[in-house]
């Protein structure tokens, strides 16, 4: 879902400065802010269940910062683009930077990706362990703790 919404949303941005018309400018940014917004949950659903506890503090202040410096940094190339090329630059390069952002996702993806099938293996075995009555208790919940905590 995060590769897919960042290739979308990349494609839009590219899109951009071809729209001929401001209906069709329209149409593209709500399409990029549709792609766009489905990054968002994937990576905080990432946050809350892969990263460990001790680092979590600390992954919440990155997550947290990552939009308004990005938000600054994003102001301040596109000013700088726009005083010395055309505005369709702006989004030529943003949609560089997506794909860019896009290819290390995917990487990461690739070298981890034993790692989440492995994580996600341990938390079948865990949500497969029932009591007699059919109802999971507190403690095969947390069961074996080495597949919760990484």
């Amino acid at each position: 879902m995060i590769l897919f919404g960042a290739v979308m949303g990349g494609i839009c941005c590219f899109l951009m400065p071809f729209a001929g018309s401001l209906t069709a400018m329209i149409i593209i940014w709500a399409a990029n802010g549709f792609f766009q917004s489905m990054l968002w949950s994937p990576i905080l659903r990432i946050y809350s269940e892969m990263i460990n506890k001790k680092l979590k503090k600390r992954a919440i202040l990155d997550i947290s910062l990552s939009l308004p410096v990005g938000t600054v940094c994003a102001y301040l190339a596109s000013t700088l683009i726009i005083k010395y090329f055309k505005w369709h630059y702006v989004f030529v390069c943003g949609s560089i930077c997506i794909f860019l952002a896009a290819l290390f996702v995917f990487s990461v993806y690739l070298y981890s990706k034993k790692d989440i099938v492995k994580r996600r293996i341990c938390t079948a075995e865990i949500t497969d362990k029932n009591d007699d009555n059919g109802k999971r208790g507190f403690f095969l919940l947390h069961w074996p703790a080495g597949c919760l905590l990484l």
